[in-house]
């Protein structure tokens, strides 16, 4: 009878074992995946509009991932494909310990390729043209301030003034 018994508990262990593994190796990435430190900036490209995240977390090595949207696609044929990418910062994540909460910093995008594809949205590409081959020669300069003020000045307010209408045939 005590044989029956070991026998039935040296089943039961190599069950056990083999339990608490999967469970330890379920747990611990999601638990890293939520919890551990990591750092995380989006930058966007002045030139194409395309927007870059790269990603540091804990224990693994840095990811890095390039998004294609709209803004950048209307971009593509004005900018040359072997240009250098001008990254500048839009927005961070950080969490410095081991459960902490993140905190999230936002700010910095010119959004100079955004505003230009809403003015060739909504008053045609002919209109916009001029303003995109100003923005990439201050591109060009290096100088992120005029770069901004271009987008604030000239840019923002051509957008907001009303849609030209043409005059209806009678």
């Amino acid at each position: 009878m005590k044989t029956f018994r070991l026998t039935k508990l040296l089943c039961v262990f190599p069950v056990l074992a083999v339990a608490s593994i999967a469970g330890v190796a379920i747990g611990v990435p999601s638990t890293v995946e939520e919890f551990a430190p990591l750092q995380s900036s989006t930058s966007e490209c002045l030139s194409c509009g395309r927007m870059q995240t790269i990603e540091r977390r804990w224990m693994q090595n840095p990811t890095s991932s390039i998004h294609v949207g709209a803004d950048s696609l209307w971009m593509q044929p004005h900018v040359d494909s072997e240009h250098d990418h001008w990254w500048v910062e839009c927005s961070s994540a950080e969490r410095r310990d081991w459960f902490d909460n993140v905190m999230f910093g936002c700010g910095g995008c010119t959004l100079g390729v955004w505003t230009m594809h809403q003015l060739a949205i909504s008053k045609g590409d002919q209109f916009a043209q001029p303003f995109v081959q100003k923005y990439l020669l201050l591109t060009e300069t290096g100088d992120l301030k005029s770069v901004r003020e271009f987008v604030q000045e000239e840019i923002l307010p051509a957008l907001q003034e009303p849609p030209i209408q043409e005059p209806v045939g009678e």
